[in-house]
């Protein structure tokens, strides 16, 4: 059957190139067009080998997954509606090296083998970043329910994609087959109370089709309503430490130390959010205007809307809401150079605008400063913060086979980034008084509105495939800055196919740069404890070493995949957000680090694909080699430590039994290790908190084509209704941290067609 979807999709007439089982390169479909013919011919209950899956985020060409050159995770579609995934972060939960957290802002965070910055993590939809280049804030509520795959890229990878692909890269690619399909969803609030309300909703539509006999349309949209889980907070930031002048008693909408069936409802918070994302891609079938073109365009609309969580000091304030809104589109144009495919000439454009809006409730209604007869705010103290980014890029890419063994790539690039508005209002100023209307009380300018980057890039990539059946990978990145420099990332491996084993080596440097906050922003000055802006902060660098070691088996009535990685990595100039001050802190390139990380995954299939298995461990380990040496501001801050805000040890796991041809159940278990915080500054050191180990249960029944296409899934996600905490900003003021979901109940409908 496969060799036979690989013969339709060549007489479309598009070829890329990869690699063979053989030693040879030889020519295979697109992914795209390969995918397409093979999901005609397959059940949604017998998805492709992991091994014969092809992958693109590993290289700038398409290859098998057990030879590309990285260590790569690949969820599918048929992955996604299994464990009942609608956002982002849902998707990224169990996948092996990653661990998934949320701030007091209600924003999550996914740290790749032990580091929790946004900032070192390439996200991408469809070749496009979602990281904003202002702070390097990663939308990860973006629905993804009907996407075709997420790729995971563990490890380096600026040679390929420049900054931010420093710890990894995740790359999101949309539905691009013939079809339709409809979900709606109903889910409980996951939250505290005695009750499970009914207050989520989720609805998402596709539809592929063909234009006429040159054109196909592609278009998605998802939209969710969550209402938000209603979790308790028995303390926050204000519980102990700020008073009412008048009263003495506490300021805080929390417990105030009172027994949980006596707490008000203030102490119980909600994170109401709206999401949606829009998207439609136009591809035009090979020889549009000549023999061997083809064009490609696509338009994404997300938006992100959400209400108050706990807030910016740890502190329940009601009244925040945080918008963003994001525009992204691109176009392609690949030109043959040979009839044969084995030149080819590649320009592209991508645009992205992105509005965000904050308007944050710092303190809550009725709040009291003790400072004078402005020191009492009705509505609490209030801030705001807007800005608009804009970017535009423009590449061009050459590709060329030399006989069937070598493939050779080099491009170039320019991109362009502007703060076209940035705005900063609150209602206080630098003594904290009120003041009666909204504006900039504070002495400072906002360097950052205006301000704008270019960035040139040039970038090479060899696949060689040698006699002896090893395949090389060469090449690098040469990007240039006009804001702070340059940064070279160079990468080389080898990946050796040994029938069904697979052994893989990679060496590889990245970077990621200073964002525009961590540059400019002087606005934190407002915030006691946050960071502001250092113009001279130098890129963070990386060199990891990593391998890995791939074995499949594929029996009648059994099917096995195991995968073994190991990696080390050296991390200089690292940006740190360690505070060294209760007030303020300056963004400062601090640290040296050095971290190991290792994951083994199995997944096994058995009689007849009926009875699936998974499980996935992970270890890492980081040691920080911290210096702030300042004569002036006679500081002398050095230190050797241990990272231990993110687990060392997380272990995933899951099962799924067809127990007919339509009715099937499984499990999703999550269990991570301890956390603790870090002791990089004496001022750390006092952020103190220690989480134990905990494990999250997710249960599920799922009916497939109960009646033309229709499928249904119920689901009880913690099931054990585990209480589990995530670090806060001040975790001395907040000690029981930032509460994840409890128990909730998830039933979804839906329809291909």
């Amino acid at each position: 059957m496969r060799s036979l979807a690989i013969v339709a999709a060549l007489a479309l007439g598009s070829t890329h190139l990869a690699f063979a089982d053989g030693d040879d390169l030889v020519l295979v479909p697109s992914l795209e067009e390969l995918e397409a013919v093979e999901a005609l011919d397959r059940p949604d209950d017998q998805p492709e080998r992991d091994d014969e899956l092809l992958v693109r985020s590993a290289s700038r060409v398409s290859v098998p997954l057990a030879e590309a050159p990285g260590i790569v995770t690949v969820i599918r579609a048929s992955d996604l509606r299994a464990m009942g995934a609608r956002t982002l972060y849902e998707a990224l939960r169990y996948s092996p090296a990653l661990d998934v957290t949320r701030d007091s802002f209600g924003f999550y965070h996914v740290a790749v083998r032990g580091r929790k910055v946004d900032t070192e993590v390439l996200v991408l939809l469809d070749g496009q970043r979602l990281n904003s280049v202002y702070d390097g804030h990663i939308l990860y509520e973006i629905p993804i329910s009907l996407v075709e795959r997420i790729e995971i890229l563990r490890g380096p990878g600026s040679s390929l994609y420049g900054t931010n692909a420093f710890a990894g890269v995740i790359s999101i690619y949309t539905r691009k087959r013939s079809g339709h399909q409809l979900q709606l969803q109903l889910a409980t609030s996951g939250g505290d109370r005695n009750e499970l309300q009914v207050n989520s909703f989720f609805a998402a539509g596709y539809g592929g089709v063909e234009l006429g006999s040159r054109f196909r349309l592609y278009v998605s949209v998802e939209v969710a309503r969550d209402g938000g889980p209603e979790l308790l907070v028995p303390e926050d930031s204000l519980t102990r430490n700020r008073f009412d002048p008048d009263t003495l008693e506490s300021q805080s909408r929390s417990c105030d130390n009172q027994p949980v069936d006596q707490c008000p409802d203030t102490a119980y918070t909600s994170l109401p959010r709206t999401t949606i994302r829009a998207s439609t891609v136009v591809e035009s079938r090979r020889g549009l205007f000549v023999d061997g073109d083809n064009l490609s365009t696509g338009v994404h609309a997300i938006h992100v809307d959400k209400g108050p969580f706990i807030g910016e000091f740890d502190t329940l304030t009601p009244d925040s809401r945080l918008r963003q809104s994001r525009v992204l589109a691109n176009g392609n144009y690949e030109l043959a150079l040979r009839p044969d495919r084995a030149m080819t000439l590649s320009f592209g454009s991508n645009f992205d605008l992105t509005d965000v809006d904050r308007e944050i409730q710092v303190s809550p209604d009725g709040f009291k400063e003790n400072v004078d007869s402005d020191g009492l705010f009705p509505d609490g103290q209030l801030k705001r913060v807007d800005f608009t980014e804009i970017m535009l890029k423009q590449d061009v890419r050459f590709q060329w086979s030399s006989g069937e063994r070598n493939t050779l790539v080099v491009g170039a690039e320019v991109e362009n980034t502007r703060i076209h508005h940035f705005a900063f209002e609150t209602n206080y100023d630098e003594a904290n008084r009120r003041q009666p209307e909204f504006g900039n009380h504070f002495d400072f300018a906002l360097e950052q509105d205006g301000e704008s980057r270019t960035v040139l890039s040039v970038y090479a990539e060899d696949l060689y495939s040698t006699p002896f059946g090893v395949r090389l990978v060469a090449g690098g990145r040469f990007d240039h800055y006009n804001d702070f420099g340059a940064a070279l990332s160079p990468r080389a491996g080898a990946v050796w196919r040994l029938g069904d084993i697979s052994l893989k080596l990679f060496y590889g440097w990245a970077f990621r740069a200073p964002t525009f906050e961590e540059l400019y922003d002087q606005t934190r000055q407002a915030d006691l404890g946050q960071y502001v802006g250092n113009s001279t902060l130098e890129a963070s660098r990386i060199k990891t070493l990593e391998g890995a070691v791939l074995y499949t088996l594929s029996l009648d009535d059994l099917s096995l995949e195991v995968t073994v990685t190991g990696s080390h990595s050296s991390i200089s100039d690292s940006i740190d957000r360690a505070p060294l001050d209760g007030l303020n802190n300056v963004f400062l390139n601090t640290s040296d680090v050095e971290s190991n990380a290792a994951s083994a995954d199995v997944r096994a299939e058995f009689l007849r694909r009926r009875l699936s298995l998974f499980t996935n461990v992970s270890w890492q380990s980081a040691h920080a080699e911290y210096a702030y040496v300042n004569p002036d501001e006679g500081l002398n801050f050095v230190s050797d430590t241990e990272l231990l805000n993110v687990p060392r040890v997380r272990l995933n796991a899951g099962a799924r039994g067809q127990l007919t041809d339509r009715y099937s159940a499984g499990l999703l278990a999550e269990v991570g290790g301890t956390r603790e915080n870090n002791e990089r500054t004496p001022l750390e050191k006092l952020h103190s908190f220690d989480y134990s180990p905990y494990s999250i249960l997710q249960i599920y029944v799922q009916a497939e084509n109960v009646w033309n296409g229709l499928f249904v899934r119920l689901a009880a996600r913690n099931l054990t209704n585990t209480q589990v905490n995530d670090e806060p900003f001040r975790p001395n003021r907040m000690p029981l941290g930032i509460p994840r979901d409890r128990l909730r109940i998830d039933a979804t409908l839906g329809m291909d067609f």
